[in-house]
Parts: C-alpha cells; sequence; structure tokens
C-alpha cells in the first residue's frame, strides 16, 4: 500500500489548493490513500487561522464519492503546538471526529520560528534546548497520532553550523522522546519535504528512524507535506525506501484514529 499521510490543501493558511486536485494526482499516480493534515495551530501568530470544518467536511465527502473507488480519502489534522493550549486542544478534539493526528512543532516557545531565527554558534544549543523541551512535552501530554516531521527546525540551520553541530549530535534528546512514544504507542512520521529543502534528506533521516526502532517504536507513517498538487507525493519513494531500510516491513493505516498495519 501507498499512502500519504501529510497533505494541505486551502483549508490550511499557508495552501490554496483544491482537495479534488490533490486526489486526481493521487489517482493518476497509483496513491491507495490519502490524508488531508490541514493546520491547527495554538499559541502563535496563525492560532487564529483555523480551517472552516464544515466547509471541509463538505468537500471531503464530495471527493469520496467522487473517487472512492479508486482512493481512499482520510480526514487528518496537523496540530502546531497543542502542548501550549492542551484545553483548547481537547474541545477541538471534541468538536471534531478524525482519522489521524499529526502533532508538531513550528513555532518554538519564545523562538518564534525557525525560518525567521538567526542561527549563531553562541544561540544554537539555546535555541535546540528549548525546541527538544516543546517536543518532549508535546509528546507528553498532547493527544495525537504521530509526532511529525521531528527534525524540522535543522532544515533552516546553515549548512556550515550543520558541519560542527550535526543532527546526530542530539542522539540523547531524540531517544528520551521516542521512548515517550512507544510507551504511549504512538509514532513520527518521515516527512519527504526535507527533500526539498537544503537538508536534501527526509525528516528524520534513516539513522533517526534506526534509532526510533531500537527504542521498540513501530508506528510510522509517511507523508510528502505537499501544499500543492505539484508538491503532492514528492519523495514518496524515497521516504519508503528509508522506512524498509530502517527495518520496518508493514505500512501504517490509519482509521478514526485507530491503528492498522499492512504489508
Amino acid at each position: 500500500m501507498i499512502a500519504d499521510y501529510h497533505l494541505h490543501t486551502l483549508f490550511s493558511f499557508d495552501s490554496t489548493e483544491q482537495m479534488e486536485n490533490v486526489c486526481e494526482k493521487a489517482v493518476e499516480q497509483g496513491i491507495d490513500e490519502i490524508c488531508f493534515t490541514d493546520h491547527v495551530e495554538f499559541a502563535v501568530e496563525d492560532a487564529d487561522k483555523w480551517p472552516d470544518f464544515s466547509g471541509r467536511e463538505k468537500k471531503m465527502k464530495e471527493c469520496r464519492e467522487k473517487f472512492g473507488s479508486q482512493l481512499s480519502v482520510l480526514n487528518g489534522i496537523e496540530m502546531g503546538q497543542p502542548h501550549r493550549d492542551l484545553k483548547r486542544q481537547t474541545q477541538l478534539l471534541a468538536d471534531y471526529e478524525f482519522d489521524f493526528i499529526i502533532a508538531s512543532i513550528h513555532a518554538v516557545t519564545d523562538m518564534g520560528n525557525p525560518s525567521k531565527y538567526s542561527f549563531t554558534k553562541e544561540n544554537y544549543h539555546v535555541f535546540f534546548k528549548q525546541y527538544f523541551k516543546d517536543l518532549k512535552e508535546t509528546a507528553k501530554y498532547s493527544d495525537y497520532d504521530v509526532l511529525g516531521h521531528v527534525t524540522f527546525p535543522f532544515r533552516y540551520v546553515p549548512q556550515e553550523l550543520l558541519k560542527i553541530y550535526p543532527i546526530d549530535s542530539f542522539k540523547k534528546e531524540f531517544m528520551e522522546i521516542f521512548e515517550i512514544l512507544v510507551q504511549r504507542g504512538k509514532g513520527i512520521e518521515i516527512n519527504t519535504s526535507g527533500l526539498r529543502t537544503a537538508l536534501e534528506e527526509t525528516m528524520p533521516n534513516q539513522s533517526i528512524v534506526e534509532w526510533f526502532k531500537a527504542c521498540g517504536g513501530k508506528i510510522i507513517t509517511v507523508g510528502s507535506d505537499g501544499h500543492s498538487s505539484r508538491s503532492a507525493f514528492s519523495g514518496l519513494e524515497e521516504g519508503y525506501r528509508v522506512l524498509k531500510s530502517a527495518g520496518f516491513d508493514k505500512v501504517v493505516h490509519y482509521k478514526k484514529r485507530k491503528c492498522f498495519f499492512k504489508n
């Protein structure tokens, strides 16, 4: 089964893509299942830009009716910084039913969005100390299925700094978070959008996926993080290669927040 579990549409504040266009491309490319995971941000400047859920559900129903015999279409969301407003997160999940939920850190507490942060030797570890604190709190306390793109901030770090302080130097921090995920029965995603950046690798890369497996992790989804029909499904082949090379022989499938494994 080939699936893309991270896709954005016009119901996300940073996309203008129609759901139908993404579905059409999925069918053309032989994708079996897709999950729309439009943004729901907490405690940041975009926290007031939530999707029109009623309009979104209507469009999703139309897509299921049109493509249902060819494509499985799931209802998901990507929650940004949910640990910073657990009360509002709880209310959201009480008000709406989803198949799948990603929890991500897009803006680091007191540091902001890493895309706007000026990384230096002096502030590098200060930033990532807070990032891993946010990620750990999300892993511990939020209601989600997988943690999204856990190496996300590194895509904005200058290459010269990454050579001095590589991602692998944070193994201890990642392993601590992975142990929490395993204890809670949660997973991570392999996000292929990193292939489209200066990182030129999946987020996380194969080594970190192997660390997750070493902790006993079993749940991993693959997603392109596509914000348009052009970027949708980009890098999926590499994402699944990383998954297999790291020792995972089954693909995760979700339905109404329940996890299933398929060959």
